[in-house]
């Protein structure tokens, strides 16, 4: 029923007086409860057989049907609902605006559902290793990278392969002093799952940023970090689930960081702007 909210704001769907019946169920949703179809027609300037064609057009069989529907998705959804899903009738502002509703709600989930505990016992793991092994899909190795480059600054030297074939090679025989790293949005990969499945066997530590908490790739990894992702291109999804596993990756570099050799870290951030920025 996700569509719907997407309906109530399609300006090609919805003619001017239907977005006003629209605009106002969104931004009163919270007296709508109790509304009867004169009610609400009185609220919005139309009429009681406006209201129910509305309802017809958005695919309800009258307006007790819609009624139900529209208050349970705007319950599932927030008080944001109205400000998320993008249409093509937007302008630019309000592209702008949504999107940034879209990351700051991403990062506020992601951070409501991170367990400080968790953090701790992935960042304990982390301390005891010198090398991080990424596990990815192709659309997330690029993102990979980033934290390997990251986590580098923490003394962590990375691998990340971008053949499927390599990284199967790369978990077959893994030396006891790497961590498993894994990204996934989902945690049913095939390729991922039984690599999860020989570094578990080989007693090989690893974690897993995920946007489902009880995946079968969860199952098999010490510590999952589990981030909001929208669930359709109208809510950015995958582009939410990156803005979310960046905040899961920069909190625990942050906290490593806290626990790392501080001097060491100096050095090293010398040595690279002595070499790579003769300028600074």
């Amino acid at each position: 029923m996700a569509n719907l909210l997407r309906k109530l704001q399609d300006k090609t769907l919805l003619s001017d007086a239907e977005l006003i019946i629209s605009q106002y169920l969104l931004e009163n949703y919270r007296e709508f409860s109790n509304m009867t179809t004169r009610e609400l027609a009185k609220k919005t300037f139309t009429s009681s057989a406006a209201i129910v064609r509305f309802c017809q057009k958005l695919g309800f069989e009258g307006y007790t049907d819609f009624k139900v529907n529209f208050l349970i998705e705007v319950m599932r959804h927030g008080n944001r609902v109205k400000n998320r899903l993008i249409n093509s009738g937007d302008s630019i502002s309000e592209i702008i605006n949504k999107v940034r509703t879209i990351n700051v709600d991403a990062i506020e989930k992601t951070c409501n559902a991170l367990n400080p505990a968790t953090v701790e016992r992935a960042v304990n793991l982390l301390k005891k290793f010198d090398y991080i092994d990424f596990y990815a899909t192709d659309t997330l190795r690029d993102f990979s990278n980033r934290v390997a480059d990251s986590f580098s600054l923490a003394h962590k030297y990375s691998t990340i392969h971008y053949s499927m074939p390599l990284q199967y090679l790369q978990a077959y025989n893994t030396p006891k002093n790497h961590f498993g790293f894994f990204v996934s949005f989902q945690g049913e990969e095939r390729h991922l799952i039984e690599i999860a499945k020989s570094l578990k066997k080989q007693g090989i530590s690893t974690l897993l940023i995920t946007a489902a908490p009880n995946s079968s790739l969860g199952n098999l990894v010490n510590e999952t970090f589990v981030v909001s992702m929208g669930d359709n291109l109208e809510d950015l999804g995958p582009l939410s689930f990156l803005t979310g596993a960046n905040f899961i990756s920069e909190t625990l570099l942050a906290v490593l960081m806290t626990q790392t050799d501080y001097q060491k870290s100096k050095e090293k951030e010398q040595w690279l702007n002595k070499n790579f920025n003769p300028d600074l």
